[in-house]
């Protein structure tokens, strides 16, 4: 995300980071003329609607994680499988599951 706010430098430096570590990056922004295209393989453009902009860019990544699930022949709204064993309830990603009551 590269908005055009007061972050907007920062975010320059970090998409450059990505960039120079050979990332595929995708840049979602609403002011595409102020980012250097050579950072980018691809920059999608999104409208300046204020303090909305940011909930806009919702749609773009909402798209683009389904798109890629979808690529991957993973179910987008049941990624893994939970498995329980009887002894410490884990989740597949390692972290505590919560509770159950």
């Amino acid at each position: 995300f590269a908005f055009d706010d007061q972050f907007l430098s920062k975010n320059l430096t970090t998409i450059e980071q990505l960039r120079s570590r050979k990332a595929f990056v995708i840049t979602i922004t609403d002011c595409p003329d102020r980012i250097p295209q050579k950072n980018c393989n691809v920059v999608i453009q999104i409208p300046n609607c204020g303090i909305f902009t940011s909930l806009l860019a919702i749609l773009p990544i909402h798209l683009i994680s389904h798109l890629t699930a979808k690529y991957k022949s993973v179910d987008p709204d049941n990624p893994f499988p939970i498995k329980r064993n009887g002894s410490g309830n884990k989740s597949p990603m390692g972290s505590p599951s919560p509770k159950e009551n």
